[in-house]
């Protein structure tokens, strides 16, 4: 596998997560944030600040030949690929119980607009998981 070629495209994602997040600030600056209590000014700011520090980790990895060595071994580690499999099973069980807890909840106190829009949230969530789930089974 090209290391180089995969540390170019997360330098292009990072890029791309710190624009976002410029474009979400100075959108939620110009026409207000009132409707949603401020969360879209926070919500740029998180992508930006994000976006920014990976952007500068992968651009210190692909310049330093240590770190782009280190990146590789870190990458062919057979105990870090089942770390973050099983952190992606985990945070995905985690928040498909939280968000039904959620619904159960907003359902109990008379939310139902809260409630359906978290239910929406984790049926799309696993129809992204259906969907890539396929997916992968006819490529692999």
């Amino acid at each position: 596998m090209d290391y180089n070629k995969k540390i170019k495209q997360r330098i292009i994602i990072s890029a791309v997560y710190a624009i976002l997040g410029i474009a979400i600030t100075i959108s939620a600056n110009i026409f207000g944030d009132k409707v949603n209590g401020g969360y879209l000014y926070s919500l740029g700011c998180a992508f930006t600040i994000s976006g920014a520090a990976l952007l500068v980790k992968f651009i210190r990895i692909k310049r330093s030949p240590e770190l782009m060595r280190k990146f590789e071994v870190s990458a062919r580690d057979e105990r870090n690929i089942m770390i973050a499999d099983k952190a992606r099973v985990y945070a995905f069980g985690a928040y498909s119980i939280g968000a039904a807890t959620a619904i159960i909840i907003c359902s109990i106190f008379y939310m139902q607009r809260e409630a359906l829009i978290v239910a929406l949230n984790l049926c799309a969530l696993v129809l992204l998981y259906v969907l890539f789930s396929i997916i992968l089974h006819k490529k692999y």
